[in-house]
């Protein structure tokens, strides 16, 4: 699963806001949107303006990333990046039910970078459902698991959790 990740990132990466002239689109969307989420109880919400979406499709498969930040001080931040790709579904659109158990290509990851320490969650268990995507908006909503990569017993329980991210990049 850990390889389909790193694939899903690279390709979501490798989409790029270039025309196919090589020149920078500058119609291109600002982050704006909204992610928020219930962590262990506690309201998270994305700082204005880091809410972004990127999607990137080869023939019939899409593959999506959404990211977003909150920034804490200065110098502190979290942040979550949601992938899922249709790649297993046979389902053309990228609106679907994804799990969060490994048998999709769908994952979260959620870092906390605290005085240069960081600490990363990934998503063991839960649902990302997938509502919306339009030419210029992904949406979706989320309840999971996610697990310290380092501690196993270190766990945060996501309930709630909404997003309406623009798409920055194709």
């Amino acid at each position: 699963m850990a390889r389909i990740l790193v694939l899903l990132l690279a390709v979501s990466f490798m989409s790029c806001s270039e025309s196919s002239d090589g020149f920078v689109d500058p119609n291109i969307k600002t982050g704006l949107g909204s992610f928020v989420v219930e962590i262990d109880d506690n309201d998270w919400s994305a700082t204005t303006g880091f809410v972004n979406a990127s999607i990137s499709k080869n023939d019939s498969v899409s593959t999506a990333l959404v990211t977003s930040v909150k920034n804490l001080t200065v110098s502190d931040t979290e942040g979550f990046g949601v992938s899922f790709s249709n790649i297993l579904s046979g389902n053309p659109s990228l609106e679907d039910t994804y799990q969060l158990d490994g048998t999709t290509v769908a994952t979260i990851v959620f870092i906390r970078s605290i005085s240069d320490n960081d600490v990363t969650y990934n998503a063991i268990s839960g649902e990302l459902k997938i509502t919306e995507v339009s030419s210029s908006n992904v949406k979706g909503t989320f309840n999971a698991v996610l697990q310290n990569q380092e501690d196993e017993n270190d766990t945060l329980n996501m309930t709630g959790g909404a997003f309406n991210a623009a798409i920055t990049t194709r």
